[in-house]
């Protein structure tokens, strides 16, 4: 149950990192002063959880966020070749695919 709990609150604090409309910082202003009360909002606001839950449920966070950061990198890094190699899309998804050992996807 504390598990279940645990993962919920994750998910929830993590979908609110990911929406940047709930977000007040950077304010993108003229003047570097002003940026600090939209900073110290989303402190507060957003980011209490890490503050002030349990040490568990930091870990947690931190290494979901972590791991699709790592997989996300793979992907912009991966796509990235395809694009400077002029493969397209197609081809490189197969490429994929059979050095996966996925052969009878390379068919579809």
């Amino acid at each position: 149950m504390r598990q279940r709990a645990a993962t919920s609150k994750v998910r929830s604090i993590l979908g609110s990192l990911r929406s940047p409309a709930s977000a007040h910082f950077p304010c993108f202003t003229d003047d570097s002063i002003s940026g600090y009360p939209a900073l110290l909002y989303d402190l507060e606001n957003l980011l209490s959880p890490f503050f002030t839950g349990a040490e568990d449920d930091f870990i947690s966070i931190a290494t979901q966020y972590m791991q699709a950061q790592q997989q996300q990198q793979k992907t912009d890094s991966r796509d990235l070749t395809y694009y400077a190699t002029g493969e397209d899309r197609l081809k490189a998804r197969t490429r994929e695919l059979f050095r996966e050992g996925r052969y009878e996807e390379v068919f579809r």
